[in-house]
């Protein structure tokens, strides 16, 4: 089964099990441990990232060049920040 994450045309998320022709039969449920068939078949709207990201975890990779242009020392191990 080729499960995808979608918008329907009511701009509702759902998970549902992809038919290959643009249309997904929506899955209820939990999708790690009680996914079953729903029954309805809807169009795919727009199709969303597998999962939905919950956290955002960023490394300051330009940091260096943001320091070496203020003048600023660099610290001693990466920037780390959350969005």
């Amino acid at each position: 089964m080729r499960i995808t994450r979608y918008i329907n045309a009511r701009g509702e998320p759902w998970l549902g099990r992809d038919l290959g022709d643009g249309r997904a039969e929506r899955l209820e449920g939990d999708l790690w441990s009680d996914l079953r068939p729903g029954g309805e078949i809807e169009a795919i709207g727009q199709r969303l990232a597998p999962l939905q990201p919950l956290n955002i975890f960023c490394i300051g990779l330009n940091y260096r060049a943001h320091a070496e242009e203020t003048g600023m020392e660099l610290p001693r191990h990466p920037v780390l920040f959350m969005k």
